[in-house]
């Protein structure tokens, strides 16, 4: 970043230069845009300059108006002259019109209220131009990248809705590299022998939980909803038909995420004595009798009460490697997890994508494949199977 004595510029990995300075109300601003030229940003500063030693001159200081605001103001000259909805109107209209789950919708909120409204909100949609976006982009904290490309992701779906309703003409939102799936969470799994320490650590009630998590894939969500109708144990069948989610009232029980979340999913037939002790010791009792379920007031389970008990128990579990040296305690991992883990097993067991798919109640191939982690040991005999392929041609 070039320093200055008045304000500074720094060139951005799109290459455009974006300028900043510390304004008299001791915060810093920024123009509105960002410039393809050194030059031009250094310009805007001089002017910036020149605005602020005017004032100064002429004893109006307590007159200025930040950049940002002045921009603001020059757009609102314009609401006379335009009925297009400002980014905060139309993304309420997004949200209204697509009725996410009540899961989803929250997050949607969120993302808006903290990450984007507060700085694209108040502008028109036609005046919110890709170099406006950009600059927003540039200024994310990086510590919080996933979250970034979550909120750039509902921009552009959002941006992309408006331009299907002939309000903007094209996308603003298309920095290049943004909005991809972050993975930064690491390609790693959890060990079959670090899942079974995990489920002797949870309370008896749940340990069958983590089993159905890391063996059959299901989503968090559909094994808190799970009732003895949904098991069909003399065919080693689970139907998955609900899940439950917290909405703004809530626990709300609805159909699964998607429409290929509906399906029957095949449970190993190591699991299903297990299923049977589970029903008999811990399930509530009928048809409805939910599987797991808070012991105050018999409901079903709360995503962060099971996500809790989860973490306490990855800090107890006693597991051995495959070395045979003893370890206690698993690190970084969270309930969710587990469909990694189960879609990594039955992958390296020989299942194809379209069976991924069809277990875990993916839409695409590309979600099934992102789940998909390293597992160290099918890794090793890969190499192992190599080596001696290797040898065998050398011995030729």
């Amino acid at each position: 970043m070039a320093r200055r004595g008045f304000g500074s510029v720094r060139r951005l990995k799109s290459g455009n230069h974006q300028c900043r300075y510390l304004g008299p109300d001791a915060r810093q601003h920024k123009a509105a845009r960002t410039f393809a030229r050194k030059a031009d940003a250094e310009a805007w500063l001089s002017n910036e300059r020149r605005y602020l030693d005017g004032l100064v001159a002429d004893g109006k200081l307590n007159e200025w108006r930040s950049p940002e605001q002045r921009h603001l103001d020059a757009l609102g000259g314009l609401k006379a002259l335009s009925t297009a909805p400002t980014l905060a109107e139309y993304a309420d209209r997004y949200l209204t019109r697509n009725q996410p789950r009540p899961s989803t919708a929250r997050r949607y909120n969120s993302l808006l209220k903290l990450h984007v409204l507060p700085w694209l909100g108040p502008i028109r949609l036609p005046d919110l131009t890709a170099p406006i976006v950009a600059a927003w982009w540039d200024d994310r904290d990086p510590a919080i990248q996933r979250t970034n490309d979550q909120a750039y992701g509902l921009l552009h779906a959002i941006l992309a809705r408006a331009v299907d309703d002939e309000i903007i003409p094209a996308n603003p939102a298309k920095v290049h590299g943004a909005g991809k799936a972050s993975r930064r969470k690491g390609t790693a799994t959890l060990t079959p022998d670090q899942v079974q320490a995990i489920a002797d650590a949870m309370p008896a009630r749940l340990s069958m939980a983590v089993h159905i998590g890391a063996w059959c894939g299901l989503r968090s969500g559909e094994v808190r909803e799970l009732r003895r109708k949904d098991l069909d144990l003399d065919s080693g069948i689970i139907h998955v038909t609900r899940g439950v989610t917290r909405g703004d009232n809530g626990m709300v029980t609805g159909a699964p995420k998607t429409d290929a979340g509906i399906r029957d999913v095949a449970i190993p037939a190591t699991l299903v004595p297990m299923l049977k002790a589970h029903l008999n010791a811990h399930a509530q009792i009928g048809d409805d009798g939910l599987l797991f379920y808070q012991t105050g007031n018999g409901t079903a389970m709360t995503d962060t009460h099971l996500g809790k008990l989860f973490r306490k128990a990855c800090g107890l579990a006693e597991w051995t490697d495959d070395k045979g040296k003893g370890h206690v305690g698993v690190e970084g991992f969270t309930f969710h997890d587990l469909r990694a883990f189960a879609l990594t097993q039955y992958a390296t067991a020989g299942a194809t994508t379209r069976e991924l798919q069809d277990r875990a109640g993916h839409t695409t191939a590309a979600v099934a494949m992102r789940y998909q982690r390293i597992d160290p040991t099918h890794r090793d005999n890969v190499v192992q199977v190599m080596g001696e392929r290797i040898i065998t041609r050398a011995g030729r």
